[in-house]
C-alpha cells in the first residue's frame, strides 16, 4: 500500500509539475522548525502545515478529523489534479475496500462547511474532486 500511494503521489506530482512549469513550492519555517504552505481562494487564506497536521483558516484552527485532514491534505498535495472518489478512497483513506458510494462526498462536505466555502474544493462529475486555492 504506502509503495502505490508513493506512486500515485509522483504522478500527481508530476501532472501538476507539467500543468504549472514548476515544480517548487513557497513554504514558510516556523520556530518549531515544521513547514507551512498557504493557500488562498476567495479572499481566506488557508494555513497548512503537514508536520504537526494542523490547518487554519484566516487564522482561526479548523477542526478536523482524522479522515477530514487526510482528505484535505491529499487534495492540497495533488492541487488542480482530478482525484476520484476511489482514489481518494484507498490513497487519502488507505481503504481497500468499497465504502458506501456517498462516505466520500460527506466527508468533502464536512470540509467545505469548514472551510466556510464551496469554492475550495471542485467537483467534476465523472472526474473527481480538485483543490482549487492559490498557493502563495
Amino acid at each position: 500500500f504506502p509503495t502505490r500511494l508513493l506512486t500515485r503521489q509522483e504522478d500527481c506530482t508530476m501532472e501538476t509539475t507539467a500543468q504549472t512549469g514548476t515544480g517548487q513550492k513557497d513554504v514558510i519555517g516556523t520556530a518549531n522548525g515544521s513547514k507551512v504552505r498557504i493557500w488562498m481562494c476567495m479572499n481566506l487564506l488557508l494555513k497548512v502545515d503537514f508536520a504537526s497536521r494542523t490547518a487554519s483558516l484566516d487564522d482561526s484552527p479548523l477542526s478536523l478529523t482524522r479522515s477530514e485532514w487526510n482528505i484535505l491534505s491529499y487534495l492540497i498535495e495533488n492541487a488542480g489534479v482530478f482525484c476520484s472518489r476511489e482514489r481518494v478512497q484507498v490513497d487519502a483513506l488507505g481503504y481497500n475496500f468499497c465504502l458506501a458510494s456517498r462516505s466520500i462526498d460527506t466527508h468533502v462536505k464536512n470540509i467545505r462547511m469548514k472551510l466556510h466555502s464551496y469554492s475550495w474544493i471542485g467537483t467534476s462529475r465523472k472526474r473527481g474532486y480538485y483543490f482549487r486555492g492559490m498557493e502563495i
